[in-house]
């Protein structure tokens, strides 16, 4: 298998200037030199991301005043090009978000680019040049909701969320500085204390890897959830970087972390059985997500802050990034699986009313979380509420940092709140 780096600096409007485009062929091209070879033993020692304070995300407005600001020093051709290009985009346009998602790429890949891991993990922008092997599976019918089935997630225990709130609200400074989260499927993802501090008990937005490693935990509590998870599920959860590669039209189906969420050796379920494929967007510098339902063929729009109800814009590009997103989906069936090829059609858009309450757009992260956990095809299951909003709080942290398969190394006074029996007296 041939890997090499992704590519994402298709737009005229993204080459900055000439110094920018020669930054990034020297950051391509790093990462094409033959460095990893994918080994299956590790090689080098892990440490955490470069924090998200170092790589700040900026909205769709502020991207574009940069692109203009930057393209009216010099005279090339390609400034020229950046200027005329910038000055068509409209704020709230499928084309000033395809633009904020390829600079979301850029930072990614530039994020993980800073990890020292083994060459045999899975970074964000290896794609393979040989076409994937199609998992052949038996089309089968549609996996019931496992609410219909009286499943649930387990709740953690409330005087441990509590615990581990305190501390980690508290938590001394070197401690911060740890990797607390490092997970490897389907990619190589790695999360400070104080990214998770930040994010889940501070006030910063969500960003899209500590939501990818939530996504991981609620697939991991799916396969607890259900004894048929096995073979079946109701629903299958995407994770953000199928957005922000979809919306940035790229040929995802190539991409290796996008091929390990469907074909990966972890998944090992029926997919033609699941009828939701819930996928994580952020527009517009607020978190929403997209349910497909394959058995009613519609394709649910869940949106925690209700911004499509006070911007028609907002709801016309919530329709366009929905379809980009299920072109790609259905792309991904198409090129995956060799004898179950759904039909792709037009589908209808709905948009549930999820909340009566107003959330900021920092709060959006773990609401939007909450809904793909909850929503059951016609509501939620657990309401979603500003009084509940702590507790949201203290239920994503207790998930984190009860991972399974988390490789790194928690301190010692979170190990003895989670698992007191099993801690090591030193």
């Amino acid at each position: 298998m041939q890997l090499h780096l992704l590519q994402p600096y298709t737009t005229a409007a993204f080459c900055f200037n000439c110094k920018d485009r020669m930054f990034r062929e020297q950051l391509c091209q790093k990462r094409r030199q033959p460095t990893r070879t994918h080994s299956k033993e590790c090689m080098s020692p892990l440490r955490a991301m470069k924090p998200l304070e170092d790589t700040p995300k900026r909205s769709t407005s502020q991207l574009i005043e940069a692109i203009k600001k930057k393209s009216k020093t010099g005279g090339s051709a390609c400034n020229d090009n950046s200027k005329k290009i910038a000055d068509d985009i409209a704020p709230c346009s499928p084309a000033a978000t395809k633009l904020s998602m390829e600079a979301a790429m850029v930072d990614l890949i530039m994020r993980s680019d800073n990890v020292d891991c083994a060459e045999s993990k899975i970074l964000l922008g290896v794609i393979s040049t040989s076409p994937p092997c199609k998992r052949r599976i038996k089309v089968g019918t549609f996996a019931p909701s496992p609410w219909s089935e009286g499943y649930i997630h387990p709740k953690p225990d409330g005087d441990i969320m509590v615990s581990l709130m305190e501390w980690c609200g508290d938590a001394p400074p070197h401690y911060l500085k740890m990797p607390w989260v490092i997970t490897e499927f389907p990619r190589y993802i790695s999360a400070t204390g104080k990214e998770v501090h930040q994010q889940l008990i501070g006030t910063h937005v969500l960003d899209f890897e500590l939501c990818d490693l939530l996504v991981r935990r609620l697939t991991q509590l799916d396969t607890r959830m259900e004894p048929t998870s096995s073979r079946m599920r109701w629903r299958h959860l995407l994770e953000s970087d199928f957005s922000v590669c979809a919306i940035a039209e790229n040929d995802i189906t190539s991409i290796i972390s996008i091929q390990q969420q469907f074909i990966g050796d972890e998944v090992t379920y029926n997919m033609s059985c699941t009828r939701m494929f819930a996928v994580p967007s952020f527009i517009e510098q607020s978190w929403s997500a997209y349910m497909f339902d394959m058995k009613e063929e519609v394709i649910h729009v869940l949106d925690p802050l209700g911004l499509h109800l006070q911007s028609p814009a907002i709801k016309e590009l919530h329709a366009h990034s929905a379809n980009v997103i299920q072109d790609k989906l259905f792309d991904c069936f198409d090129k995956y699986y060799e004898n179950w090829k759904p039909k792709k059609n037009k589908w209808p858009h709905v948009y549930p009313v999820l909340t009566n309450d107003k959330f900021s757009k920092n709060q959006s992260g773990l609401c939007m979380l909450h809904c793909v956990r909850n929503y059951n095809g016609d509501e939620l299951e657990q309401p979603l509420t500003l009084n509940g909003y702590s507790r949201l709080q203290h239920t994503f942290l207790h998930e984190i940092l009860t991972m399974k398969n988390n490789k790194a190394r928690l301190p010692i006074h979170i190990l003895k709140i989670i698992d007191p029996p099993n801690v090591r007296q030193v």
